[in-house]
């Protein structure tokens, strides 16, 4: 164990033999969690279910989540300034897959082992790119095993990603996707098709997509939102002055490995989907090719192709994310795997999406809990609200002397129309942070 390591073990073990019973029962440190029992209990993120509980921890990052975070039940969702809902105890299994395809000459086809995880994207393709990637113990995912072809290699990577949708609106509404849905039926000879999970909460694009990208989860990568808290205020995730991927994402190697020789591109409708390639993480990277393209993305696809990507002996991949109804999703992404397969036969196509918004049409507006919040705490403390949370003003906090459990009480007892509480429970970001001990 290295002398930095082993020092911050001793400094948590000896913080831990001196903290009080009450502190360690709110850390859930010792299984604390599962001995404070019922739903009613008073220790802050205890009470929610033990599966909600692990989703939350593992998209969440220390210095990059709100101070305050929040899960809702089943029956009311709030809507943060990003367009995600807080994490809800209606997120089961179902609510929060997503389908995951594979094409191309180097897959097997055939159906996907179940329970399979977005993080797993990134080291499946891995070898057809002819990549290995140093140190994989910071990066939760594993490959996908029998999908690709032993030995196969690819000059291009397409993974195009459907934004804010999952299995509940597919499933809800089967005519709208046919392009897709036939993959799923087993009419493409090429293809490997299931349904796989983000495996993290709360389902915000910008952190789904840097889980693709990298092959890590959001408490690893740090992008845990389209808001992230900066140096002294909230930031866009993947803009200046936001806080960048701890780690690094398959293209970003990829480049590395190639000396900058690989064509990596991203097309997409708004900069915070930027996760999906990285931003040339490496000191000395070349610039990539991001063109941000809020209609019809297939012209700038199809200059991408024409300026040679997939041309060379030279691996490149290219990112496409795109919004907008089922239809025409769908109807696209069948467009862009035509042009790709059309200008580079050898290439391999991923297709996925970030996970179900399916409340955001009806949930409260974050904006209005903010104020709310602000009025019962009796100062303008909330900065921004994010997909799990809200981020606090740090001055107004410290001239005010207002801690981050005062808001978190204080957002407990904020009440809906029918004089019942929002949220199902609402903690200090400190007891996400040490939840990973129990």
């Amino acid at each position: 164990m290295s002398t930095g390591r082993r020092l911050t073990v001793l400094l948590l073990v000896l913080a831990l033999i001196g903290a009080p019973a009450l502190v360690l029962r709110a850390f859930c440190v010792g299984q604390s969690c599962a001995q404070a029992g019922t739903a009613d209990s008073s220790v802050p993120f205890c009470p929610l279910p033990g599966w909600l509980r692990d989703e939350i921890v593992a998209g969440f990052r220390t210095g990059r989540s709100p101070e305050v975070l929040a899960a809702t039940g089943a029956t009311t969702h709030v809507m943060g300034t990003s367009g995600t809902t807080w994490p809800s105890t209606s997120d089961v299994r179902q609510a929060t897959s997503v389908p995951l395809l594979f094409l191309g000459p180097a897959i097997r086809p055939g159906e996907l082992s179940p329970r399979l995880a977005l993080d797993g994207i990134a080291p499946t393709i891995e070898p057809l790119l002819g990549l290995r990637r140093a140190h994989p113990e910071v990066r939760a995912g594993v490959a996908i095993p029998g999908v690709v072809r032993q030995g196969a290699r690819s000059p291009l990577v397409v993974t195009i990603v459907w934004r804010s949708v999952g299995m509940p609106e597919l499933t809800a509404r089967p005519d709208a996707w046919p392009w897709l849905a036939g993959k799923f039926r087993g009419t493409s000879p090429a293809g490997a098709a299931g349904v796989a999970s983000p495996g993290s909460l709360p389902l915000d694009p910008a952190a789904v997509l840097t889980t693709i990208g990298s092959g890590g989860l959001p408490y690893q990568h740090g992008i845990t939102g389209s808001l992230l808290t900066g140096h002294d205020h909230v930031a866009r995730a993947w803009t200046k002055g936001a806080p960048p991927s701890v780690i690094t994402t398959l293209a970003d190697d990829l480049d590395l490995a190639n000396g900058q020789a690989s064509r990596i591109g991203l097309v997409a409708p708004d900069i915070a989907d930027r996760g999906l390639v990285g931003d040339g993480w490496y000191v000395g990277a070349d610039d990539d090719d991001v063109r941000i393209v809020r209609g019809d993305p297939l012209p700038a696809v199809d200059r991408m192709l024409a300026d040679g990507y997939g041309a060379d002996t030279v691996p490149d991949m290219l990112g496409v994310v795109l919004s907008g109804p089922l239809e025409t999703m769908d109807r696209r992404t069948g467009t862009i795997v035509d042009a790709v397969t059309a200008a580079v036969p050898d290439a391999t196509v991923v297709v996925t999406a970030t996970g179900s918004q399916r409340a955001a049409t009806h949930a409260l507006q974050g904006a209005g809990i903010a104020r709310r919040l602000d009025a019962a705490v009796g100062a303008p403390v909330v900065s921004a609200v994010g997909s799990d949370g809200v981020f606090l003003d740090p001055a107004v906090v410290t001239s005010r002397g207002i801690s981050s459990d005062e808001v978190a009480t204080a957002l407990r007892g904020l009440l809906g129309t029918d004089e019942r509480p929002i949220v199902l429970d609402a903690y200090p970001s400190f007891s996400v942070a040490f939840a990973r001990y129990c």
